[in-house]
């Protein structure tokens, strides 16, 4: 079912104006311009999105290191569940303060911070030269990177938990932003004006973001359901039935996607032919995680509500090592080399070798972490229910002048 709803919104300037600055301010930066779905790929100094690209595959280039220390914490006003995202040595993340803070990567001092009127859980994005994010207040925000400043909102019916997503335009080199909301719509709004290109309606809450591929835009609801959409004209293409509500945020690869759910399964989806290809289930636990994909060994990790983390493989579903932690696993893990990087409910951050998940390294937060890592710069990242943002180095990077804490002026 697909709702097609056209909105226009008065500027202090025209679009076209608001246009040519956009692109002029890019051009001077030395930010792409073009519909190029690769810009939202990870670097080794950069982790754009909240699964490091379009397709959500929680992947990020590089590896991980035996041995991290931390190197400094940023104090918010309230829990942080957002997950960061890194640009331009500049960390993004919302906080339960109603907050998106803009931080040092390599200091932890903040550079800006932008107030919503509602808690921010949702992960941010960066495309260009803005940050996008959703806010509990249902408002999606574009906010200038270098200086926070609000350049629209647009205004959904309901509270935003999920990330948003970029996707490419034809005629339009900006592209548009995906998200959705608890007003059960997906929305896809012009990135540069903020106008709406359409919505389309689903029976539940969209909670989870949605990946982007070949044209096409891919998300699980609450209602159960697997959408696919074209972009181009934001018209319901397929629904695949899990029957049980979808929380998560599907992974793709091919036309496979990945993704669990509240039916206490983990699941691979043909896209295609709506084939359910294998189901994994191990204890009677709901599946929030994102997977992270390991292709050098056809795997694929993500954590569960059962608080433990599975590694299995891509083709067939069968299990290859779990690991038990002592609390729920609702962050998404990241993984890099033949390494791996997540947080859980127990307070801890497990680093685990993908190939038989034996421990690596470990660092006790105290209090839960939902939040999903951030690899970029060598630094790992990631917040706490705790209110802090945490940043970690491999201990031979560290340098002495770092300032272990820095606040944010509260």
């Amino acid at each position: 079912m697909a709702t097609m709803i056209f909105r226009r919104y008065k500027f202090m300037q025209p679009v076209w104006v608001r246009i040519f600055v956009e692109m002029v301010v890019c051009v001077v930066m030395g930010i792409p311009v073009s519909g190029d779905p690769s810009k939202l790929q990870p670097t080794p100094t950069s982790w754009p999105t909240y699964r490091g690209g379009s397709q959500f595959h929680g992947v990020a280039p590089g590896t991980l290191a035996d041995d991290y220390e931390l190197t400094w914490t940023f104090k918010t006003g309230g829990s942080v569940k957002s997950s960061p995202v890194v640009s331009q040595n500049l960390v993004f993340i919302g906080s339960d303060d109603q907050c998106l803070y803009a931080i040092d990567l390599k200091s932890g001092v903040k550079r800006w911070e932008v107030k919503t009127n509602g808690a921010i859980e949702a992960p941010p994005i960066v495309v260009g030269n803005h940050v996008y994010v959703g806010s509990f207040d249902g408002q999606l925000y574009a906010v200038e990177a270098a200086t926070g400043t609000v350049a629209w909102k647009y205004p959904t019916e309901d509270k935003i938990i999920g990330s948003a997503n970029w996707a490419p335009i034809e005629g339009n080199d900006a592209g548009g932003i995906l998200v959705g909301s608890y007003d059960n719509h997906l929305y896809f709004i012009d990135a540069v004006t903020g106008e709406l290109y359409w919505r389309v309606a689903t029976e539940n809450y969209v909670n989870g973001g949605a990946a982007v591929d070949q044209g096409h835009a891919y998300f699980g609801a609450c209602d159960g359901g697997v959408y696919v959409i074209s972009i181009s004209k934001g018209v319901q293409l397929t629904r695949v039935e899990l029957n049980a509500p979808i929380a998560g945020t599907i992974a793709l690869k091919g036309q496979a996607g990945y993704i669990g759910h509240y039916g206490n399964q983990f699941v691979k989806v043909d896209l295609q032919t709506q084939d359910i290809k294998w189901k994994f289930e191990d204890l009677d636990f709901p599946f929030f995680s994102s997977p992270g994909f390991w292709e050098a060994g056809s795997a694929l990790v993500f954590g569960s509500a059962a608080r433990r983390i599975y590694c299995v493989n891509q083709e067939n579903g069968r299990l290859i090592w779990k690991f038990n932690t002592r609390g729920k696993v609702e962050s998404s893990p990241v993984v890099c080399g033949d390494r791996m990087i997540v947080g859980s409910a127990d307070g801890w951050i497990y680093l685990l070798s993908m190939v038989n998940g034996s421990v690596i390294w470990t660092y006790q937060i105290g209090d839960k972490l939902v939040s999903s890592p951030a690899v970029a710069n060598s630094m790992i990242v990631i917040g706490g229910e705790d209110g802090v943002v945490y940043a970690f180095e491999p201990i031979q990077c560290i340098s002495k002048d770092v300032r272990l804490e820095a606040t944010n002026g509260r």
